[in-house]
């Protein structure tokens, strides 16, 4: 979450592909994403093994260092090593967080 910070100056685009690590090695809890949690989640780092709460603090970090960026979210492509269902649910979280930024700098690239 810290190197949010160091991007450089005003970059013009900001990929995030994020969460593949989580899914296969981690096996963190993906959460499900709420509208109204999001909206509260503020941009401090957190200790939190929730997928959800970890993503949305780094979209919210990342909108606040550089709102003049575009920021396009992937989601995670299918690898074969984990269940569908568990990679709908990790996915489901970005594409919620995606699609409910109030943002128009936040992109989904939906694989």
């Amino acid at each position: 979450m810290i190197r949010a910070e160091y991007l450089g100056d005003n970059p013009d685009i900001i990929a995030v592909f994020m969460g593949a690590n989580d899914i296969i090695k981690i096996g963190a809890d993906p959460g499900t994403f709420n509208a109204e949690t999001y909206a509260n989640v503020g941009t401090d780092i957190t200790s939190s093994t929730v997928f959800v709460d970890a993503y949305s603090v780094m979209a919210k970090r990342l909108l606040s260092f550089y709102p003049d960026s575009d920021i396009y979210l992937f989601t995670i492509m299918y690898n074969g090593r984990v269940s569908s269902d568990l990679l709908d649910s990790y996915n489901d979280v970005i594409r919620g967080i995606a699609n409910y930024s109030d943002s128009d700098n936040i992109h989904l690239v939906d694989l």
